[in-house]
């Protein structure tokens, strides 16, 4: 558990919360029907305000008596053991499955520049060479770094990255999607 391995660094937690937000993976991967997987929770601004309040409460006390609150287990964690082999192979089969659409593809490089495990080859100048493109001239992917985030996936503005052709159109959680729901937020 995360609060436990924050302890042991003798990181104190305060508080905690919890806020729903949008699901990167589930938005590819279920109905478009399914909307409460584009949204935040409705009290999220509250929650986030709550938590403000909180953390400037505990910085003007500045008192050493700061307890730890730790949240309590969910009753789901046990059942999540059980299934999580089941979702890693899952997740594994559709990183191995990320490919490039040649024909959407403008080589912009935002797949590489968004990718913060290096999955994707380009040159210091930001673009991608010959030798660093596919034989059918898109840029290489490589998952054996891949935590499979999906960011490659949602930031390209031409929607040329997928692992099914399912998935190929749908909405993306990209930077103007999350700049429209700031919006709604606040």
């Amino acid at each position: 558990m995360l609060a436990k391995e924050l302890t042991k660094k003798n990181i104190v937690i305060i508080d905690y919360c919890g806020i729903r937000g949008p699901a990167s993976d589930g938005v590819l991967t279920l109905p478009s029907f399914l909307t409460l997987m584009f949204n935040y929770e409705k009290s999220a601004f509250t929650k986030i305000q709550s938590m403000e309040q909180i953390i400037k409460t505990t910085l003007d006390t500045k008192s050493d008596d700061t307890y730890s609150k730790i949240p309590p287990s969910k009753w789901y964690v046990p059942l999540n053991d059980i299934i999580r082999p089941t979702g890693e192979r899952k997740y594994e089969e559709m990183k191995s499955k990320i490919s490039v659409d040649p024909q959407r593809c403008k080589r912009c490089c935002l797949c590489a520049r968004s990718c913060g495990r290096n999955c994707w080859v380009y040159n210091e100048n930001g673009d991608f060479q010959k030798n660093q493109l596919s034989s059918k001239n898109t840029p290489m992917y490589n998952p054996d770094n891949c935590e499979f985030c999906l960011k490659c996936i949602h930031n390209c503005p031409e929607k040329a990255i997928y692992f099914s052709e399912k998935m190929k159109d749908k909405p993306r959680l990209n930077k103007a999607f999350y700049e429209s729901l700031k919006k709604k937020l606040i």
